[in-house]
């Protein structure tokens, strides 16, 4: 029967000391001085005579507590034995592991390593570099998990910098569970590279669906790469992208009409397209009158809140932008092409890649559900690595933790469900240090 002799601080903490000392191997006593030993003397190793009491070692975590574990040795072969203490080592691995856990969290939300050290400051004192190290060595330890049994995957690259140098952020992301397959940093993205890297994780065998930007290497290279039926969908959104800005910023309400012709092709823009109508209309009207500049930067500013007010109402709907069917898209598409001598270079420019890509741009159409945009990538990114931090790493190690403590995030790694700090930081009560 184990024994916790009773002194006021022992009977006060006497359901914590229990719980605390689960682990001991043995049938213990927590003596009034503090020292745990086990309450059969145990058996010396090498002379199999019972052994003797011999003191205690002490074992002190500034800040949280000592620990006093019994000695034994035997009188004879002057063998000494030391208790068990691995439940104290279970103690402050379970508070340090919180506070590493809280240093993950922090980190997905940009606080600096410094910040963290003077977060901690007012809780449990650690330096910078202490948090740093911690931190590192938890992330490096994570294994990411790959899962080579997919189907509609998207694939793009990201530029991060590492001081001065150039980076690239190769991904590929699974589009049904929107988690990352692979997820590397690389010193270039030329073809050979890319070809690697694809050969890493996916099997060219199996038939694939694979969503990119619109990279006129692409078509060529997945051509080489895959030895069975694939599909190739270049980003739509992308392609929107490039048409705008093949226009001017401050155009006239004529070109801005002929730019929404061009985002008319694969989504329905006819909103758009009537209210320019109108207004190239009024415009006509007052070109030559006075008062009309006034009139135009109105009617600019009017326009633009018109079209802010049609996106949020389509977000608070949850509503996407209507996507045109085939037929639709084909005769808005041979429309422009029926006027295409009347357009400028850049527009006719773009006309052309839209027709010499007309196929890829459609791939969507013939998989259900086929998603026609990269934007699960783009959305992945803009979570793990936003544009605005591209720029803040000085080593691969500092990109690539941040990029797997995004996985992490999205895989769940970041919830916490265990006891809390305080929770933790009072089973150490018992062992607190006077001084």
């Amino acid at each position: 029967m184990s024994i916790i002799e009773s002194t006021l601080n022992n009977f006060f903490y006497w359901s914590i000391l229990r719980e605390i000392f689960y682990s001991f191997p043995h049938e213990y006593e927590f003596t009034k001085r503090g020292t745990i030993r086990r309450i059969e003397r145990p058996i010396c190793p090498r002379c199999g005579k019972p052994m003797v009491k011999n003191g205690f070692n002490s074992y002190t975590k500034k800040g949280l507590g000592i620990v006093k574990v019994g000695k034994w040795r035997c009188t004879k072969c002057k063998v000494s034995l030391e208790e068990d203490k691995t439940f104290w080592e279970n103690l402050k691995d379970e508070f340090f592991e919180v506070l590493v856990h809280i240093t993950k969290i922090l980190k997905d939300h940009k606080v600096s390593f410094q910040g963290i050290s003077d977060v901690f400051a007012l809780v449990y004192p650690r330096s910078r570099e202490t948090v740093r190290l911690q931190f590192t060595k938890n992330i490096d330890e994570v294994e990411i998990p790959v899962d080579t049994n997919f189907f509609v995957i998207h694939y793009d690259e990201q530029h991060p910098r590492k001081g001065r140098c150039q980076k690239f952020r190769l991904t590929l992301l699974d589009s049904s569970s929107k988690e990352p397959i692979a997820d590397e940093l690389f010193d270039d993205k030329s073809t050979e590279t890319i070809e690697k890297f694809l050969a890493k994780y996916i099997d060219p065998e199996k038939p694939v669906y694979i969503v990119t930007d619109l990279d006129p290497r692409y078509p060529g290279m997945f051509e080489r790469f895959f030895t069975n039926v694939y599909y190739h969908q270049p980003c739509l959104t992308h392609l929107n992208k490039r048409i705008v800005n093949d226009f001017p910023r401050k155009c006239t309400f004529q070109l801005e009409y002929l730019k929404y012709r061009l985002l008319n092709i694969f989504y329905d823009r006819t909103k758009e397209l009537q209210y320019l109508k109108r207004m190239i209309e009024k415009e006509e009207k007052r070109k030559d009158k006075t008062g009309y500049k006034q009139w135009l930067k109105r009617a600019w500013k009017c326009f633009r809140d018109h079209i802010h007010k049609w996106k949020k109402r389509r977000r608070r709907n949850k509503e996407k932008l209507k996507m045109r069917s085939y037929n639709g898209s084909v005769q808005v598409f041979n429309k422009l092409v029926d006027e295409y001598d009347d357009f400028p270079d850049y527009v006719q420019k773009r006309i052309d890649m839209i027709s010499k890509n007309w196929e890829n741009l459609n791939t969507f159409r013939m998989i259900k559900d086929g998603p026609a945009t990269n934007n699960a990538i783009e959305n992945y990114y803009s979570t793990s690595l936003k544009t605005h931090q591209k720029r803040q790493y000085t080593s691969d190690e500092g990109i690539e933790r941040q990029m797997k403590l995004s996985w992490m995030k999205r895989a769940g790694m970041l919830k916490y469900e265990g006891k809390t700090l305080l929770q933790i930081m009072i089973k150490f009560m018992p062992f607190r240090d006077p001084g």
